[in-house]
């Protein structure tokens, strides 16, 4: 389903920042021998380099998040709560390699609505670099008749 989709970003390491993304994406809902669950897919730019485009896929399970990110950045997150997993963030400046536990995933649909959240830490080595919580919102794009 065609959506618009509202993505806020809370990391906090000593002082919380705030990002806000707000896209056109698609959304698919997840049939339950995948665990249920939805998929977020949707484009990003830089604000400065609009041509430098970066494709976004969130795919929130009962169990689990992933978050993939391809283009000017390359990234595979897993959270998984109660769980620790390795994590490699290209860039074009360099490689950056760290750790994600998991605390917790959740989604709800609400008539059209779908919400979904996520937080984790990214861990260096065993010290906690910041705290993360991801909640996105999705609504469906009402065709014009």
């Amino acid at each position: 389903m065609r959506c618009l989709i509202q993505v806020i970003g809370v990391a906090d390491s000593g002082g919380a920042e705030t990002t806000e993304t707000i896209c056109r994406g698609i959304v698919r809902e997840l049939p339950s021998e995948q665990g249920g669950g939805f998929r977020f897919d949707y484009r990003t730019s830089d604000e400065e380099n609009p041509s430098d485009v970066t494709a976004n896929v969130i795919t929130i399970t009962e169990e689990r998040a992933e978050i993939r990110r391809e283009g000017s950045v390359n990234a595979t997150i897993l959270v998984v709560p109660g769980e620790t997993h390795p994590c490699r963030y290209e860039t074009a400046f360099g490689t950056l390699t760290f750790a994600i536990a998991g605390h917790e995933v959740s989604f709800a649909k609400e008539d059209d609505r779908i919400v979904a959240g996520l937080s984790y830490t990214i861990l260096s080595g065993d010290e906690a670099m910041s705290e993360n919580t991801i909640r996105i919102i999705a609504e469906p794009i009402r065709e014009q008749e």
